[in-house]
């Protein structure tokens, strides 16, 4: 399917939760996450829970960038990301960086998302992920064995950096 297409139904599904309360509206203009690889290429996704929009796709970790309380401004989207992995998987893995390669994903007018991609060493794979409430799994895999379905987000980021 159209993966801007599926970007403007997961917004307008935020918009349509947040005008009837629901705890699901939080993503606001922009989002932000991160796609970890190691040197010998595998990458590492989160199986979304029930609970949240599409469920039951690999993803990658991410989330709503908050806007400053005080100046209105959105928070630094790398820094954002960062929070949402280790809130979704309990901690950072050994050796993460301290940046990551930027592809912006200007969905519309009104929703921009940052996917990062990270280089992690090869023990990140050992690392004791504890999930949170917003995913049922996590993996590290080859691409001949990406986990399906995937998330459309996951997916525009793997074309676009040519990995699928």
């Amino acid at each position: 399917r159209d993966l801007h297409t599926a970007y403007r139904r997961q917004r307008q599904m935020c918009i349509r939760d947040r005008t009837q309360g629901s705890k699901g509206a939080h993503w606001g203009n922009a989002g932000s996450g991160i796609l970890m690889v190691t040197p010998s290429k595998d990458y590492f996704f989160l199986l979304r829970g029930r609970a949240v929009a599409e469920p039951n796709t690999w993803g990658i970790p991410g989330g709503a960038i908050p806007e400053d309380e005080e100046t209105g401004k959105m928070k630094d989207p790398w820094k954002s990301a960062v929070k949402e992995l280790g809130e979704e998987c309990g901690s950072l893995p050994p050796g993460f960086p301290n940046e990551g390669k930027l592809y912006q994903n200007d969905v519309d007018e009104n929703f921009t998302f940052y996917n990062y991609v990270v280089q992690v060493p090869e023990e990140a794979k050992n690392w004791e992920v504890k999930l949170d409430w917003e995913n049922r799994d996590s993996g590290w895999f080859k691409v001949e064995n990406f986990p399906q379905p995937l998330h459309f987000g996951a997916e525009w980021l793997l074309k676009k950096i040519g990995v699928i």
